[in-house]
C-alpha cells in the first residue's frame, strides 16, 4: 500500500509587519481544510516569527533553495520589501512560478515599486509592472468597476450594485 499524497494546497504567506490584513487573512488561511498554511512575519527589521506545518515539516524561515521552494504551491508576499529576500531567493521564486508555483503580491507601503521590485526577479514573475522606487503611492479612492461581460459572469452574481457597471 502506497502513502496517499495530501491533496491540501500548500501556502507560504510572508508579511513584513503586523498590519490589519493579517491576522484576518492568516485565520481564513488557516481555517481552510484545503489549505496547509505557512507563515513568516517580520517584527523588527532583523528578526521573524515563523509558524506553520507544509508537509508536516516546521517552517523556520524563508526557503533558501529551489527545492525548498517547490514545496509551496502558493506564496503570498505582504508589505515587504525586496531587501528581505536575496538575489538566489528572488531568483527561486521566479523559476518556482516558471514552474507552476502562484504568487500573489498583497499592496502596501513597502512593496511593488516602493519596495524596490522593479527589474527584480519576482517582478517578472508578477503579472504586472512594479513602478520604480520613487512612485507615489496610489491614495485615490477606487472602485473596481465590472465590464458588461463581467457582469453577467456567475462569480459577480449580486455584486454588479456594488461595483457598478462601466457602459463602454
Amino acid at each position: 500500500q502506497g502513502l496517499a499524497l495530501d491533496p491540501r494546497i500548500k501556502v507560504l504567506y510572508v508579511e513584513g509587519r503586523a498590519r490589519p490584513e493579517y491576522k484576518p487573512l492568516k485565520f481564513a488561511l488557516d481555517r481552510d481544510p484545503n489549505i496547509e498554511l505557512a507563515t513568516i512575519l517580520r517584527t523588527t527589521q532583523t528578526e521573524f516569527d515563523a509558524a506553520g506545518t507544509v508537509g508536516g515539516e516546521a517552517i523556520k524561515n524563508l526557503p533558501n533553495t529551489q527545492e525548498e521552494w517547490k514545496k509551496f504551491d502558493v506564496v503570498i508576499l505582504g508589505d515587504i520589501d525586496s531587501t528581505y529576500f536575496g538575489k538566489a531567493q528572488q531568483t527561486n521564486i521566479e523559476q518556482a512560478c516558471a514552474g507552476g508555483m502562484g504568487l500573489l503580491m498583497i499592496g502596501g507601503q513597502n512593496n511593488f515599486g516602493p519596495g524596490g521590485y522593479k527589474g527584480s526577479p519576482i517582478e517578472k514573475a508578477l503579472p504586472v509592472f512594479v513602478g520604480d522606487q520613487n512612485s507615489p503611492q496610489e491614495k485615490s479612492q477606487f472602485v473596481p468597476r465590472l465590464t458588461a461581460e463581467g457582469a453577467t459572469h456567475p462569480a459577480m452574481e449580486g455584486l454588479s450594485d456594488w461595483f457598478g457597471v462601466e457602459d463602454k
